[in-house]
């Protein structure tokens, strides 16, 4: 049987120093990357791992197995990341000769640093539980996060308890304090994401995105949508963390316009042939 080797390219969330991407390949994609993303994989992933700095797999290509370690060498020697990351160049990244490009929305399992901790049984996630008291310190905590005035980065339909109470939550810490939280529910085949916020000083640094994957994470296998009021400026938050907006609907109590946003399920299937 032919063996399938690929070539990739991780592009960081933020640079570290001067770096902004890694190349490697390898023959077990998933079993790599996940190294990656739990700071076991190269020295430089492993400081990425340390610093709290994410990537996203960029650029993937298959080549055959004799010349795999040339072309990974070829394009380290190149220091030329920005040319083939799509994501840096568009539609003008450049496509390393030698090697076939490969559709990374076809791969069968999660492609960015954040997912794939979170799926991991030793990483440690985010809190989940319910909250039924509203005596409880936690819940009147998670109240004062919810001021329905906050541009909270979902839409929060009422500033009352019935909400909290219904879902399963979410909680995001810092120091041993709440900073966020996100309230959920769902059926077989859908997860709907009720109120999400975090704390106005520490918006823009990961906690909202750990706490939405790690609902999607709860549950793999079904798709999750927000709704989210179309004035608010989180409606970008929800594209970069790979929501796509599929309508529109008018909210019946306060006529606000509101944006629907679905992404689609994280499978199961983690090949570790491909």
């Amino acid at each position: 049987m032919k063996r399938r080797c690929f070539i990739y390219l991780l592009h960081f969330d933020n640079p570290l120093h001067h770096a902004e991407h890694y190349s490697g390949s390898t023959e077990s994609l998933f079993r790599r990357l996940r190294n990656h993303a739990t700071g076991s994989g190269s020295r430089l992933c492993q400081v990425l791992y340390a610093r709290g700095i994410h990537w996203r797999l960029a650029a993937l290509a298959e080549c055959c197995h004799d010349r795999m370690r040339k072309l990974e060498r070829q394009l380290k020697d190149q220091h030329a990341g920005p040319t083939y990351c799509p994501l840096c160049s568009g539609t003008k990244a450049k496509h390393l000769p030698g090697t076939t490009p490969y559709p990374i929305e076809a791969l069968p399992f999660a492609t960015d640093s954040v997912t794939l901790q979170l799926q991991t049984k030793n990483t440690p996630i985010r809190k989940t539980q319910r909250l039924f008291d509203p005596t409880l310190r936690e819940y009147q905590r998670l109240m004062e996060l919810g001021n329905p005035e906050k541009d909270a980065i979902g839409f929060i339909p009422c500033s009352g308890s019935g909400g909290l109470t219904k879902s399963q939550i979410v909680i995001a810490t810092e120091s041993g304090k709440i900073v966020g939280y996100a309230a959920y529910t769902g059926t077989k085949t859908n997860t709907t994401i009720h109120q999400a916020t975090v704390e106005d000083a520490l918006r823009l640094s990961g906690h909202g995105r750990r706490m939405i994957e790690h609902v999607r994470c709860t549950e793999p296998t079904k798709t999750t949508t927000a709704r989210v009021r179309s004035d608010l400026a989180a409606n970008h938050f929800w594209s970069a963390i790979g929501f796509d907006l599929i309508g529109h609907d008018v909210h019946k109590t306060s006529g606000s316009n509101i944006n629907i946003y679905r992404a689609q399920p994280i499978s199961r299937r983690l090949h570790e042939d491909v």
